[in-house]
């Protein structure tokens, strides 16, 4: 499994790719205290393009945040840098 850094203000997310491949890509995002799935999960292995699973702020191999930042707005900033 490849893993990207990016930003989201001073935070540092990880960004893993579970399947390489062209076309429409495929975001995965799990719930609170939890983080992404280390493999490509099965219900979305029909799925024809690239799939991605971020570890929001805080969770799996992403940086914690000293100042908690855990608001919905927060995590959908995640989410943000992740799209972008």
């Amino acid at each position: 499994m490849k893993t990207t850094t990016l930003r989201h203000g001073r935070i540092e997310l990880a960004l893993h790719e579970l399947r390489a491949g062209s076309g429409r890509a495929l975001l995965l995002l799990h719930g609170r205290g939890e983080r992404s799935p280390s493999a490509l999960p099965e219900e979305v292995s029909a799925w024809p393009g690239p799939v991605f699973a971020l570890d929001f702020t805080g969770h799996g191999a992403s940086q914690l945040s000293r100042g908690g930042c855990y608001t919905a707005d927060g995590l959908m900033g995640d989410a943000d840098s992740a799209l972008r």
